[in-house]
């Protein structure tokens, strides 16, 4: 009797495990955040079943790239390369291995708005001691378009902060925001990926500034995010 009385227990117990453990799993599926590794650190990206996540690696760096699975073509970009390693004992003959590593990362992430990529960046100074990784300090951040001259940013403003509120740390947050502006100012820079039916397809608010059709006026409000952990 108490036999049969404990196995009612235990299956009682396990469902309302598996119960919860499901309801977990849905959540974090309905969440559609990822942690992905690159090098050192790892990134935390929201994915949705319009994109495909894609990784490659070399030595001293790794990129991921989201790409839109109707046009193939590369929505946004991160990446990680290592630029150089520094013993913590210092360049000098006393060199200890025991006493670990600096590694200057600079972390990137890129999106595509129509014609223009806009790139955000950290440079990371991190510690390294076997498997124990700490993020040291922020050295420098940059946001800035990475493929056209014509276009500009304007009202930049970058952030990057400690999690804790201090360093080291383990995770580090990163935002930028700006506004892409373009000027079109004859009838060759009013063509292509830059003419106005393109831009506002690409979510530009487009002003006309004269009587002539491509005498115009493009702007797009970005803000990017970025959330990296050595953790």
């Amino acid at each position: 009797m108490r036999l049969t009385k404990f196995k009612s227990l235990f299956a009682s117990l396990l469902c309302g495990a598996l119960v919860l453990s499901a309801a977990g799993l849905s959540a974090h599926a309905a969440d559609g955040v990822q942690k992905v590794q690159l090098k050192l650190t790892s990134v935390e990206i929201e994915l949705t079943p319009e994109v495909e996540m894609v990784r490659s690696e070399t030595e001293n760096s790794a990129t991921i790239e989201l790409i839109d699975k109707q046009t193939g073509e590369v929505t946004t970009s991160y990446s990680e390369v290592i630029e150089e390693v520094i013993p913590a004992s210092g360049k000098g003959k006393n060199v200890l291995a025991s006493d670990g590593t600096y590694t200057i990362v600079t972390t990137k992430k890129e999106r595509k708005d129509g014609p223009v990529n806009t790139q955000l960046s950290a440079k990371l100074k991190i510690y390294i001691n076997g498997s124990f990784k700490q993020i040291n300090s922020i050295e420098s951040t940059e946001m800035k378009i990475t493929n056209s001259n014509s276009a500009t940013l304007e009202d930049k403003d970058v952030v990057a902060i400690s999690t804790t509120d201090k360093f080291p740390t383990h995770t580090v947050e990163i935002s930028g925001s700006a506004t892409i502006t373009y000027t079109s100012t004859n009838s060759s820079s009013a063509s292509g990926s830059f003419s106005a039916s393109a831009l506002t397809a690409a979510g530009f608010e487009v002003s006309y500034t004269g009587s002539k059709g491509w005498e115009y006026y493009a702007r797009k409000a970005i803000e990017m995010g970025l959330r990296y952990s050595v953790k």
